[in-house]
């Protein structure tokens, strides 16, 4: 499988993006949790 380097660099950005979308859920997640309980 080739992969051109517009291709890796869509899948270094949406592997970034994933990321940050994941921590600040998880961030969120446990500040709602800590303010519930």
């Amino acid at each position: 499988m080739v992969v051109s380097g517009r291709g890796i660099i869509y899948v270094a950005q949406t592997w970034c993006y994933s990321i940050a979308i994941i921590r600040l859920l998880h961030k969120h997640m446990s500040n709602f949790l800590t303010d519930v309980t």
